[in-house]
């Protein structure tokens, strides 16, 4: 009896696996990846840094994130590509999100 559980769970478990996937992928799907509908592939702006940030997004899902050097803002938007520029020749339109305030 306890040959066929363990056999019943190995046959389960692919499915387990795949379903795992699938929900990870959906939760790393991320509005600095896309455009409406479209998974944008490449360079986009990470929102809330006040353009400090940038991601590489895959088809949707960020890949990596990277901050621009000192003195130095991304100089593009939410699904399209850009580089690190003076930041006297970016007008950055994503503010940053301020961190919330405590009070005692």
């Amino acid at each position: 009896i306890a040959t066929t559980i363990a056999l019943l769970a190995l046959n389960s478990m692919p499915a387990v696996i795949v379903q795992a996937q699938q929900q990870q992928q959906q939760l790393d799907l991320s509005d600095d990846c896309q455009i409406g509908p479209t998974l944008y592939t490449g360079y986009s702006l990470k929102t809330g840094t006040g353009c400090n940030q940038y991601v590489y997004c895959q088809e949707g899902i960020i890949n990596s994130w990277s901050t621009c050097p000192v003195g130095l803002l991304f100089n593009g938007a939410v699904g399209m590509s850009g580089i690190c520029d003076w930041a006297a020749n970016v007008e950055c339109a994503d503010p940053p999100v301020d961190e919330p305030s405590v009070t005692s």
